[in-house]
């Protein structure tokens, strides 16, 4: 199988397309959304689950959702997480993207999704803080020829921000995220050949942390 692009795929959707997960502020805080300035960077977990699954070359015969959910912690904010009276205290995003009737892991190994944008909004205190939105302009997949082990990097040219932590008047190319997957090569091959086919993918530490950056 060509894991390879199936890895760019599935890592393509943990932080692309457009999503919404809502932050939260202080009842009679001020409402109008603080734009943070300068860089966020921090640990990343989450899981992209798929639904309903998809197996290794029997085309689905309904659209196929993938959903993902992210929780970015150990958040270091080169201005500080307090700006403007605003504290951000935690951080988390989503993405869904439907992909079409007749997809399979093929598919993704051959074609692999359209990219988009994920937005990350905040938990805070004293008020609220704007949304980042973060669209990746490539990824790169590498796969340890020695343990099977999957890492995406997620930004380079063409990488846009935007929101707070955007660094730079049109937002900054140098926004980036790694995933280190869960599932080796070869499991993610196995559970696309097995009955019950692909219907996650995680990147939750086992292999080491997944990081970002914004701004």
């Amino acid at each position: 199988m060509k894991l390879r692009n199936f890895a760019l795929a599935a890592a393509a959707l943990a932080l692309p397309c457009a999503a919404i997960i809502a932050g939260s502020g202080p009842s009679g805080a001020v409402t109008t959304p603080v734009v943070f300035a300068g860089t966020l960077s921090g640990n990343l977990s989450g899981s992209i689950t798929i639904s309903p699954a998809i197996t290794l070359a029997t085309p689905s015969t309904v659209p196929i959702k993938f959903a993902t959910h992210v929780t970015d912690s150990s958040l270091v904010a080169s201005k500080g997480l307090t700006q403007k009276g605003v504290t951000i205290t935690a951080a988390k995003g989503s993405s869904v993207v439907m992909a079409p009737v007749g997809t399979d892991c093929l598919t993704l190994q051959t074609s692999g999704l359209p990219s988009g944008v994920i937005t990350t909004k905040y938990t805070t205190t004293g008020g609220l803080a704007a949304a980042t939105k973060f669209k990746p302009g490539m990824t790169t997949v590498t796969t340890n020829p020695t343990t099977g082990v999957i890492t995406a990097v997620l930004g380079g040219t063409g990488t846009t921000t935007t929101g707070s932590f955007k660094n730079g008047a049109t937002g900054s190319a140098a926004s980036t995220a790694t995933l280190i997957l869960d599932a080796t090569a070869t499991q993610l091959a196995t559970a696309c050949s097995s009955a019950t086919g692909l219907t996650s993918i995680k990147f939750t530490g086992v292999h080491g942390h997944s990081t970002f950056t914004f701004g």
